[in-house]
């Protein structure tokens, strides 16, 4: 059964590995959620969150600026 808790949300994915990238995409949108690929995407008005790649520290500063939660994913 799928629950869609992401509904509404965009989520930004930063990861390297292209493969662990299509996972995490499609577990995301599978939850609902509208996803945006790549670090270019950090200043997107309407993003609601964001999975990282352990090598992303200058986006999560700035998702900490902006207020935004994120997690690392490794």
């Amino acid at each position: 059964m799928t629950q869609n808790n992401l509904v509404g949300k965009t989520i930004l994915v930063v990861e390297d590995q292209f493969t662990i990238l299509l996972d995490l995409k499609g577990a995301l949108e599978e939850a609902g959620g509208r996803v945006l690929l790549g670090p270019q995407h950090v200043e997107h008005a309407q993003l609601s969150a964001a999975v990282l790649d352990r090598a992303e520290p200058m986006v999560a500063d700035r998702l900490t600026e902006r207020g935004l939660p994120f997690v690392f994913y490794t």
